[in-house]
């Protein structure tokens, strides 16, 4: 819908150039369908394994829009703690940033499909996608870190997101011309909140790579990237402060 409305209007916000969200809509239904031509499509849940970046902006609306459910994981995990989760999952496929190649491979050890983020799309149809999603479908995982056991895995569904959104809509008012930040490694649930309510509202998201770059970096990076809200753990604050 706000592909629609306002297809010129920043979608995301890069250092190198913003996306607009004509740009953004075309790229994930074209990745979706590359998805759905390299990866089982019985409902399996689709692992990611990215850093915070246009990347996986990008894939987690194409795993939605292609009808399926994504989960991604903590690459700084044990690697038992992934096999573990991996193992539980049993995912239809593992979308790979370029230097976790060689770890996924090893991960999926050919039970399903290991997808590089450099992959061409480019033969792929833009036209939106027509897939069944019910309000009740599920649209992620998040695994626990298992500092207390082994990890668990915790579904929540398209309904739930949308009541979350609105929520944290009505409380922050963003409207378009506002820059969210996205600053959580993608494995945290909030990063749903800072996606969602501002590509629902018609704002930017400003994703920036907290674990390569580094606390030094980001206050220059906030008045680079003009954002408005700020959004955060209290961890995180913390080492603002």
């Amino acid at each position: 819908r706000q592909a629609i409305l306002h297809p010129e209007a920043p979608a995301v916000r890069l250092l190198s150039g913003d996306i607009n969200y004509a740009e953004l809509n075309i790229a994930a239904n074209r990745t979706a369908r590359m998805l759905l031509a390299n990866a089982a499509t019985d409902a399996r849940p689709i692992a990611l394994m990215l850093d915070q970046s246009y990347e996986s902006i990008l894939w987690v609306l194409a795993i939605l829009k292609a009808g399926l459910c994504y989960a991604p994981l903590d690459q700084r995990l044990p690697e038992p703690s992934l096999r573990a989760i991996i193992d539980n999952l049993a995912p239809g496929a593992l979308i790979a940033g370029t230097r976790y190649l060689n770890a996924c491979h090893s991960l999926a050890a050919g039970r399903f499909p290991v997808i590089g983020t450099d992959t061409t799309n480019d033969r792929f149809a833009s036209e939106n996608l027509d897939q069944p999603v019910t309000a009740d479908s599920v649209a992620y995982v998040f695994y626990t870190s298992g500092s207390t056991g082994a990890p668990k895995g915790v579904a929540d569904s398209h309904r739930n997101i949308l009541h979350n959104i609105m929520r944290y809509t009505n409380s922050l008012k963003f409207a378009p011309g506002d820059v969210m930040s996205l600053v959580q490694h993608p494995r945290f649930s909030g990063t749903v909140s800072s996606l969602f309510g501002a590509l629902l509202n018609g704002a930017a998201i400003a994703p920036f790579d907290l674990q390569s770059e580094g606390f030094q970096l980001i206050s220059q990076w906030l008045r680079l990237a003009r954002v408005t809200v700020f959004h955060a753990v209290p961890s995180i604050f913390r080492q603002l402060s």
